[in-house]
């Protein structure tokens, strides 16, 4: 049995999962690479420009003690290439400095990593500034990335054709590989103050099909208290979720979201949508009539907090924080909806620009570089496991995080700096109680929907 092997057996012990046999197939320790393109390309000294915004420079997994170190030169001599990673640009400068390589005619052998549904995609997409991918690969390249890569990619794809190709190490795992959807909403729990208080555990309820808005509602009214008699609330169920980061994900917990695409590829202002009222309604509910709603990371931490929202990757730092068992379960479900939602606040992918040369060696490039063995991320999943993870059940979820997810996220209201304003002043009215809903929906609707068309409606 090789080492891989050896280590995702390990993970299944651990976190109950069955991978495919293929995974058995042709790999050892330090497998020679094939991956679906394989390294028959030839650049002939053509330099490619790893282009991106952010810190940018070498990506540390290619220096000295990173996982892929040495992998650059390696590239170098198979591909016959010379590769270029130059400093980021400021993100919301991306978008202008790709146009203004592609209209120099200097991203020809440029791959543009990291735009995302809020950093610079649409604005690259809609001025056409993009190579549709699925001119070059077919759906058995999608096909052969894992659950999460191939989501990612088709998530972002644009008057009916893919953009974006697999951005993450992690999404060059074979089809089976366990990943985890680390950048979804989820609810952590204190799951000694449940049972403290003689609760039902929402991870048995989302189990049976009941974590809902209701049921997160009822509990949260029975964990909110005084509980040192001092005529003062001290304990809450529920962190607060209004204001404009984790409202747009809850919303998507109700099976709609506040920008939509309709059948005909436009992108519609859809706050009037009923599911999304609902959202906000519940929200306010629970802040101003039921006053369950209060505090954040910190309050959950000193284990003042029943319930409290945000990614879940942010566990293994709450779980080195807390001196009690942390659990997590989705977003509880809302009464429109027909399943539990994973949704994420931004996808990223690696894209190619209009005028890219040799697209399908750009791919073939990029995937030698990022790609990881698998023995590594067996590895490294299962340290993450025991970290984050000290129950299987919870780690058997988050593995289920990348298959269930169904491409939940924030379309575009986030997609530009004034659209995101835009957005984040709607919700502020409305929560603030300045303005009523209808009232504050129907005003910010021009205005919004302007800005929509102006970028994606073309």
């Amino acid at each position: 049995m090789t080492r891989y092997r050896q280590l995702i057996v390990g993970l299944i012990a651990v976190m109950v999962v069955t991978l495919a046999s293929g995974l058995a197939a042709g790999q050892e320790e330090h497998p020679g690479y094939a991956g679906y393109f394989g390294t028959d390309y030839d650049f002939a000294g053509e330099t490619v420009t790893f282009f991106t915004h952010g810190n940018g420079n070498v990506p540390g997994r290619f220096l000295e003690g990173g996982e892929a170190a040495g992998r650059i030169e390696e590239a170098e001599e198979l591909f016959n290439v010379k590769l270029e990673f130059p400093p980021g640009v400021h993100y919301q400068e991306f978008a202008t400095e790709c146009i203004t390589r592609l209209m120099a005619g200097e991203s020809g052998y440029d791959i543009w990593l990291y735009p995302s549904n809020a950093i610079a995609y649409y604005e690259l997409v809609s001025n056409w500034a993009l190579l549709p991918i699925d001119l070059i690969v077919g759906d058995d390249y999608f096909d052969s990335l894992s659950p999460l890569g191939r989501t990612s990619c088709r998530t972002l794809d644009y008057r009916g054709r893919t953009y974006g190709f697999d951005a993450e190490a992690e999404t060059h795992y074979p089809q089976d590989f366990p990943t985890i959807n680390w950048n979804t909403f989820v609810f952590f729990y204190n799951k000694e103050l449940f049972e403290d208080e003689g609760l039902d555990d929402p991870y048995d309820l989302f189990v049976e099909g009941e974590w809902t808005w209701e049921k997160a509602g009822e509990l949260a009214r029975q964990l909110t208290r005084d509980t040192d008699g001092d005529g003062e609330v001290d304990q809450w169920g529920i962190s607060n979720i209004a204001w404009y980061w984790p409202i747009g994900p809850f919303i998507l917990s109700n099976g709609t979201a506040p920008v939509v695409e309709d059948e005909e590829g436009n992108y519609v202002y859809n706050m009037d949508d009923i599911a999304v009222e609902d959202a906000i309604e519940q929200v306010l509910r629970w802040a101003d009539e039921d006053r369950v709603m209060n505090g954040s990371r910190q309050e959950f931490v000193d284990g003042q907090l029943g319930l409290y929202m945000d990614l879940l990757w942010q566990s293994p730092g709450i779980m080195g924080q807390v001196d009690y068992t942390v659990g997590w379960v989705p977003i509880p479900k809302g009464p429109r909806a027909d399943d539990y939602a994973y949704p994420l606040q931004q996808v990223r992918v690696a894209v190619l620009p209009a005028n890219s040369e040799k697209p399908e060696a750009l791919m073939a490039l990029h995937e030698f570089l990022w790609r990881d063995y698998v023995d590594v991320a067996a590895e490294r999943l299962m340290g993450w496991a025991q970290t984050c993870f000290p129950e299987r059940r919870y780690g058997e979820m988050a593995l289920n995080t990348a298959i269930e997810w169904d491409g939940e996220m924030i379309l575009a209201s986030n997609a530009t700096p004034a659209i995101s304003s835009a957005f984040q002043e709607l919700y502020s009215s409305i929560m603030s109680g300045e303005k009523s809903y209808a009232q504050a929906v129907d005003e910010a609707e021009p205005k919004i929907q302007s800005m929509i068309d102006e970028l994606l409606n073309r």
